[in-house]
């Protein structure tokens, strides 16, 4: 009798164990991984932060709305726990959606619009639009093509192609 009472005792306390070790995977929580754009005319950020235990494979594509041939791709991104990644992609003047996901092979967890996934996002949407303070053929401080301050092309106080004070270029 005091045998079968151990045993059963024993059986109580390890039911709960074995469950927990072959229960499958809690879901992560969707703020484990996140996407962010970041709009600057015609130049757009777009970073990924995981905040998730495991190393997790990515992509995104951003569609031109009013002609969706036009697209904007991401590599296929492999990005480590408590890690972020940030691409700058430049693009055409429009209107833009972009959907991503985003995965752990080892938990088998996702991430993203739902396309390839749970969905623990809505699709990004935002507008890429020729700014002429400061971007490409700025006359001022700026970038691409500006007459002082600095960029690709500048007249002076540049870098490449700079004409005065520069780096690359005519000195």
């Amino acid at each position: 009798m005091i045998k079968s009472v151990r045993a059963a005792a024993a059986a109580a306390l390890a039911a709960p164990i074995l469950a927990a070790v072959f229960a499958p995977p809690a879901n992560a929580a969707p703020e484990d991984v996140t996407l962010s754009v970041d709009v600057r005319g015609n130049f757009v950020d777009v970073a990924i932060t995981n905040n998730s235990s495991g190393m997790i494979t990515c992509n995104w594509v951003a569609t031109n709305d009013a002609n969706p041939e036009i697209k904007n791709e991401s590599p296929h991104l492999n990005i480590h726990p408590n890690r972020g990644w940030v691409i700058t992609t430049v693009f055409i003047d429009g209107d833009y959606h972009l959907s991503w996901s985003c995965g752990d092979a080892l938990s088998g967890e996702t991430w993203g619009t739902g396309e390839t996934g749970r969905e623990t996002d809505q699709p990004h949407a935002f507008t890429a639009a020729f700014s002429p303070a400061g971007s490409l053929g700025s006359t001022g401080t700026g970038s691409l093509g500006s007459l002082k301050y600095g960029g690709l092309a500048s007249l002076e106080y540049g870098s490449l192609g700079s004409l005065e004070y520069g780096s690359f270029g005519l000195s």
